[in-house]
């Protein structure tokens, strides 16, 4: 199958705020898409913390699965409203290891009031002192075997609605 543009703008009759939430949803899209095959992948093969591709499926799941959240130029953001209630504390956890450890690594982090940082429990520093050698470790908590049901079910319930409010867009400007 063959997709032809005879307009060299075919977007071009569309307000601009249309086309930026149209671009996100799509993008959204494909994240959640991608985010259940990884998800599954790891449920069917039972991966478990110790398996050597546990961690980097789960630093690939969280974080496609927040892209579509997070501020890009050029792309419609989805708003957190868009998750249901009963799936909220699942979508905080994901976007708060996304945010503190799998992206950005940051070791401190301003509570509101509160002039003074304070260290999260996030990363730790192994020593390891051998005869005259010392060896040091920086290791990751990482998320529980869980993380790939949460991120599953999120995305699972997420893609109908991203997929019903681009065929929105897309009525509304054929």
């Amino acid at each position: 199958r063959k997709s032809y543009c005879l307009d060299p703008d075919p977007m071009g009759s569309i307000p601009l705020s249309d086309r930026e939430r149209l671009f996100g949803l799509l993008q959204a899209r494909e994240a959640f898409k991608q985010c259940i095959r990884i998800c599954a992948y790891a449920i069917n093969n039972d991966l478990g913390g110790e398996h050597e591709l546990f961690l980097p499926l789960a630093v690939a799941a969280h974080v496609i699965y927040a892209r579509p959240f997070l501020h890009s130029y050029g792309f419609g953001k989805l708003e957190d409203l868009v998750v249901p209630a009963k799936h909220r504390p699942a979508h905080d956890r994901v976007l708060e290891y996304r945010h503190k450890v799998f992206a950005h690594r940051q070791l401190k982090e301003r509570k509101k009031g509160d002039p003074k940082a304070t260290v999260l429990d996030y990363h730790a520093v192994y020593l390891s002192v051998r005869g005259p050698q010392a060896l040091t470790t920086v290791a990751e908590q990482h998320p529980d075997s869980d993380c790939f049901r949460d991120i599953h079910t999120l995305s699972s319930t997420l893609l109908p609605k991203v997929r019903y409010h681009s065929q929105k867009i897309f009525k509304r400007h054929l």
